[in-house]
């Protein structure tokens, strides 16, 4: 018999692989799929069927819209990083944004000198593929929440 340890540690494989895969997306077409987003919210919801916060996890959704409706980011992050929320426990739901707020700063310092190089305009034109924090974020929380 599996136990939920296992289903846990499975769920959380399947979420890196299909991480792989939207992280490899972005980089190449800047685009997030809605067919990986329902399909991580699906497993996500699998995994964090115990422990979910509705309040909290709404007030995370409002930030993370608003980051959207400021054109922070696009909407294929916003969903991506929705996606992820169920599976994060709750105690590290804000940590979950912080470590994504981390990484995309360390993200736009790497393009800042990659434009140097290149040209601003390029990199401004392209933007920046998001799903790479976002994925690298929700991976490593929800791991610290099994």
């Amino acid at each position: 018999m599996i136990s939920v340890s296992e289903y846990s540690f499975l769920g959380w494989f399947l979420l890196a692989i299909l991480s792989c895969r939207v992280i490899y997306r972005d980089i190449s077409t800047r685009t997030i799929s809605n067919r990986a987003c329902a399909a991580i919210l699906g497993i996500s919801l699998l995994m964090g069927f115990t422990h979910i916060a509705v309040v909290k996890t709404i007030l995370v959704c409002v930030v993370l819209l608003t980051l959207y409706g400021l054109s922070i980011w696009g909407g294929g992050d916003s969903k991506l990083a929705i996606a992820f929320l169920p599976a994060v426990s709750e105690q590290y739901l804000w940590l979950y944004l912080l470590f994504i707020a981390v990484l995309g700063g360390a993200l736009a310092m790497i393009y800042l000198f990659y434009g140097c190089f290149v040209g601003m305009k390029k990199v401004k034109q392209r933007g920046l593929p998001f799903g790479i924090p976002i994925c690298l974020s929700a991976l490593f929380f929800i791991a610290a929440s099994l």
